[in-house]
């Protein structure tokens, strides 16, 4: 593999950004704090799903903006957006995805290459370990 600037992108994730439990984040906002306390206390609050309905978890495009401004101000150009199936909640990454310079390649690949000779020193650290026990069981036999 040829890393060049032609051909190399780098993807940093520079920003965790997360709506934190929807789960009754719209009822709250809609009816306010008072009507929903009440409705709560009383018997929950009571939503009328017209259309199609899956598992939804809808939340403001006011708070959708704020995020997506915060990914900005942070110099992120992309956004991947991962859903929480333990609860209802949206993670937002904020990612910098651009053409790689010759530093960041230079940089990569050094990392690359003393991760793989680190590889290769701990393989024959462990092969020369076999080899004096394979050893030591041959000198055992021939007694």
């Amino acid at each position: 593999m040829k890393l060049t600037i032609d051909n190399t992108i780098v993807s940093e994730v520079k920003v965790q950004e997360g709506t934190q439990d929807l789960n009754c984040d719209y009822e709250f906002d809609i009816l306010g704090e008072e009507k929903y306390n009440a409705a709560w206390e009383e018997d929950f609050v009571n939503t009328i799903h017209k259309g199609s309905r899956t598992d939804q978890y809808p939340f403001s495009i006011a708070k959708l903006r704020e995020i997506l401004d915060t990914l900005e101000k942070n110099e992120c150009n992309y956004v991947s957006i991962d859903y929480n199936c333990d609860h209802p909640d949206y993670t937002f990454y904020g990612v910098d995805i651009h053409v790689a310079t010759q530093d960041e390649i230079d940089e990569f690949t050094e990392k690359e290459r003393q991760k793989e000779l680190k590889q290769v020193e701990d393989a024959l650290k462990k092969l020369e370990k076999e080899k004096e026990r394979i050893l030591k069981q041959a000198e055992s036999l021939k007694k």
